[in-house]
Formats: structure tokens, C-alpha cells, sequence
């Protein structure tokens, strides 16, 4: 991934054999990171997605194990992504950790999502008074909200 001209796919085929063989001896300090790394190689490939779910796992080890330092480097990764961080209601140790990562940095927004699945009724058109946190939109989808426990709207949508 650090060469000249980078190589996005060799790197993750190359990440991805060593998830396989972290896995398999328990390496779950090197597991992290390689999830962080992978989280990189898709970010920088355009697949915000499968980058956003990697570097979720990361921060969930890291969070587990107290890694600290990793975890800052998660949470740059994040950023990278994007500048509003939603996190799901169910998920208050993850939104703690955000909030008072990102308590100085002007530029990014974290927001604890508090709906519980409800959806607008039909025949119930979106009024002026839903505040704009509780505007759904595609990447804010309540199935990754409910799967990875947060969503990282990009930083090239409007807010």
C-alpha cells in the first residue's frame, strides 16, 4: 500500500491473509490493526462502505483491549471519511468515546441517533419541525446503523 504507484489491490489481498492468519492465532492486537489498514485501502479505493465496517472493527478491538494510540489513529481514519459521525442509541460507549475525541475539532460532528427504528407514516409528509439530525438519508441507513453500530456521512454531502 506504500509503494510507488500504489497497489490498492495487492495490498488488500495481501491485508486479507494476514486477517486470515491473525484470526486463526487470536493476534487480536495485530487484528486491529490490520482492520484499520484495510479500512484505509477501501477508503482510498472509493468503497466507503467496506471502509466504514473495517474501521469499526478496528475501533471495537481497540476499545476492548485499551489501545489507545490505535485508537486516535481509528478515529483519524473516521474523519477522513467523513465529518458527521452517527451513532446508533444502543451504542453510548462508542458515542462517549467520539464526543470527547472530537470535543475540540470544529469540523466534525458526532450525533447520538435516538429514533428506535420508527419510520414516517404514510400520508405523513416530512414537515418543517422534524429537525434535520432526524432526516433519514440513503447513506444513513437504519440497517447500518443497527449492523455496525454507527454511519459516516461523507465529507464531500452536504450536511
Amino acid at each position: 500500500m506504500r509503494a510507488e504507484p500504489r497497489d490498492l489491490g495487492l495490498a488488500e489481498k495481501d491485508l486479507t491473509q494476514a486477517q486470515a492468519i491473525a484470526e486463526e492465532l487470536g493476534m487480536r492486537p495485530l487484528l486491529g490493526r490490520i482492520y484499520l489498514s484495510l479500512g484505509e485501502v477501501f477508503r482510498l479505493g472509493g468503497d466507503h462502505g467496506k471502509a466504514e465496517a473495517h474501521i469499526f472493527r478496528a475501533i471495537s478491538l481497540f476499545r476492548e483491549m485499551d489501545m489507545r494510540h490505535w485508537l486516535e489513529e481509528a478515529a483519524s481514519q473516521l474523519k477522513a471519511l467523513g465529518h458527521l459521525l452517527v451513532v446508533a442509541h444502543y451504542n453510548l460507549g462508542l458515542y462517549d468515546f467520539l464526543k470527547e475525541r472530537f470535543a475540540e475539532d470544529q469540523e466534525v460532528t458526532v450525533v447520538l441517533d435516538r429514533r428506535k427504528g420508527e419510520r414516517r407514516r404514510p400520508g405523513n409528509p416530512a414537515g418543517s419541525e422534524r429537525r434535520a439530525s432526524d432526516r433519514r438519508t440513503p447513506e444513513m441507513s437504519d440497517g447500518a446503523l443497527r449492523l455496525q453500530g454507527f454511519v459516516v456521512i461523507p465529507t464531500d454531502r452536504p450536511r
